[in-house]
């Protein structure tokens, strides 16, 4: 358990950028595309290293989405989506109030692989998390955050960072 959202929002975020960083190149993501990445989300003004102040000031993002697409060399596609996320108590799966990060990829060989890490927050402290009502849909911002990069004629990558909030209808906070 952490004593602060902050650094929560920083072990979620280490083993996430930790994972990515020891990924087989060969088969899920061209190496300089993975060192992009890494360096896209270590960069402090990335929106996800702030996750802790959108998700306390109760602007209700109790999510954020990073995508990564991308082209090798010879053509072959890879897709990571990098989350970072807050949720409320869940009965049913025994989890308490947490950060928690996902890696979804679906690497060069067409193979999907995922990660998930959770960091427990103390409810005092905890603001706002993702509803478990499965009826209750998550808003999605239409701000975002994007770049891109390319290496040589043919292999490139782009990404989109993307907010979700609670619907204004059933905005739930834990003060």
């Amino acid at each position: 358990m952490t004593k602060s959202l902050i650094e929560a929002n920083q072990m979620v975020m280490k083993k996430m950028i930790d994972y990515i960083g020891k990924i087989e190149p060969r088969q899920k993501i061209p190496n300089n595309a993975k060192k992009f990445i890494l360096e896209v989300l270590r960069n402090s003004n990335h929106v996800m290293k702030k996750f802790h102040v959108d998700n306390a000031l109760l602007k209700g993002v109790v999510q954020i989405d990073t995508t990564f697409t991308g082209t090798n060399h010879d053509r072959r596609n890879w897709r990571p989506n990098v989350q970072i996320n807050a949720d409320i108590p869940n009965a049913k799966h025994g989890q308490p109030h947490h950060y928690g990060g996902e890696v979804n990829l679906t690497g060069m060989d067409s193979r999907n692989i995922l990660f998930k890490e959770h960091v427990e927050i103390p409810e005092a402290i905890f603001q706002a998390g993702r509803p478990t009502h499965p009826k209750l849909r998550l808003e999605i911002n239409p701000q975002t955050s994007k770049g891109n990069a390319t290496f040589g004629e043919i292999s490139k990558v782009q990404w989109e960072g993307r907010w979700k909030t609670l619907p204004q209808k059933g905005f739930q906070t834990f003060k």
